[in-house]
């Protein structure tokens, strides 16, 4: 029912700029916005643990200059639905070719950061009808097929032992964010603000099912 009322309520703005939008995707409730009204189709997919709002300084940017652009937060990921699922390089690459099938309804300029660049790659390698260019941002490389180690059951349910395991887990990194970050991103350690990371604990404290992902 939460991710309903998030649907409701779709036109809540990402700090008061761009406005929310969910998208039904075989069931699921995709998030995501769209912003300028001509130009070229953009497409930005973000990376491993954020969500569209990693390109919250990007989006008007690239409007401005005379397109129009869609940011979309993966199936697991920020506000979109976290199903108990097997998450893989193939289900959200079919994700975002039936995105810009069923929603952009054209071909996109292609723009991933992270583990978004390495999805978005396989989306232009699989379906290059739907590419006009592809742009990787400090782009992931191969990952384990399939990414999760945990073993689910017919129920599609993880053991008490894992999800135990991922909750620890889940607690450590959460006092790590900041760190983890600016070590990634040295150059410019003061974008990782507290708005930041504060939505990135949020994002994953918002559904109680917890699940590892292994890279």
């Amino acid at each position: 029912k939460w991710y309903w009322l998030l649907a409701l309520k779709s036109q809540v703005s990402i700090e008061g700029n761009y406005p929310l939008k969910f998208w039904r995707w075989k069931g699921y409730l995709i998030q995501y916005t769209s912003v300028g009204h001509e130009g070229p189709a953009v497409l930005l997919v973000h990376g491993f643990g954020a969500s569209l709002q990693h390109f919250r300084d990007n989006i008007s940017n690239i409007a401005d200059e005379g397109h129009r652009v869609w940011a979309i937060t993966l199936l697991g990921f920020g506000k979109s639905e976290k199903p108990n699922v097997d998450y893989s390089e193939l289900l959200w690459s079919e994700l975002l070719r039936d995105f810009i099938v069923d929603v952009v309804r054209e071909p996109v300029h292609l723009v991933g950061n992270s583990i978004g660049g390495y999805i978005c790659a396989i989306a232009a390698g699989l379906w290059p009808s739907l590419a006009n260019s592809l742009v990787l941002l400090n782009s992931a490389g191969s990952v384990v097929p399939n990414y999760s180690f945990i073993p689910l059951s017919k129920e599609g349910r993880t053991s008490w032992l894992s999800r135990l395991q991922a909750r620890l887990l889940l607690l450590f990194l959460r006092s790590r964010v900041g760190g983890i970050l600016k070590g990634y991103y040295p150059t410019r350690t003061e974008r990782v603000d507290k708005p930041l990371v504060d939505e990135i604990i949020r994002a994953v404290s918002s559904d109680h099912t917890v699940y590892v992902l292994q890279t």
